[in-house]
């Protein structure tokens, strides 16, 4: 606070709010097309007998399909890698997901490239790359929040497991981008009357700028005197 001829000043604390960068088919909802998840790509090609991951209806944190991880070797990986996304350099993005880990261990990552879809920065555990090793049998979140560098136009998530990490299933759900900004007012339209009895509207009856009230003032005859119109119901209506 800073204090002005004795009066506490509190500063003004600026309202954010978190905007959601579009991701195709982020729950994992859309039907399989061409043999493809629409959104989604598998980072190392084709799977073995060992690994793999597929959209499935077993479990879901929001609409009826998730999708699941399955791997049996540890020296095998397997990743889904979402399409790329348009972010802004120097940004502050969260990567999230819901994840239902049923046992074993999974990683969840996010990475940025440039306009030619060449990765810049670099990876490192705890920050970009999130392993994730207990929490078995319930739904939790998993995120990495990552400022995206000067060179940086797109982003991809990746959902999957490491070398010598295995699962029977891992199901990941509602995967989400996300930064805050600094909310911004509405500026009030001035060509919009103000609400009732406020602001910049037309003056209540009887004050301000308008007609004269009956029988005062230069206005026209009293009803049933000189030259105006007739009353309803009379004359030439």
């Amino acid at each position: 606070p800073v204090v002005d001829g004795g009066q506490v000043v509190t500063p003004e604390v600026p309202e954010m709010e978190t905007v959601h960068v579009e991701i195709e088919n982020y729950s994992f909802e859309d039907d399989i097309m061409e043999n493809a998840i629409p959104g989604w790509s598998s980072l190392f090609g084709i799977f073995s007998p060992n690994v793999k991951f597929e959209l499935s209806t077993v479990r879901a944190q929001s609409g009826e399909k998730s999708l699941k991880i399955v791997d049996t070797a540890q020296n095998e990986t397997v990743f889904a890698q979402s399409n790329l996304i348009q972010i802004d350099a120097g940004q502050k993005y969260t990567a999230s997901s819901k994840l239902f880990l049923e046992d074993g261990s999974v990683s969840f990552f996010l990475r940025y490239y440039d306009e030619k879809g060449i990765q810049v920065g670099s990876d490192k555990d705890g920050e970009n790359i999130i392993h994730v090793r207990g929490g078995h049998k319930e739904w939790q979140t998993v995120q990495a929040v990552v400022t995206a560098p000067e060179e940086a136009k797109y982003a991809r998530i990746f959902v999957g497991t490491s070398n010598y990490f295995t699962t029977n299933g891992a199901y990941f759900d509602d995967v989400q981008l996300t930064f805050e900004r600094e909310k911004v007012s509405e500026p009030e339209d001035p060509t919009k009357p103000g609400k009732p009895g406020k602001g910049n509207q037309p003056d209540k009856p009887g004050k301000g700028n308008q007609p004269d009230k009956p029988g005062k003032g230069n206005q026209p005859d009293k009803p049933g005197k000189g030259n105006q119109p007739n009353k309803p119901g009379e004359g030439n209506n």
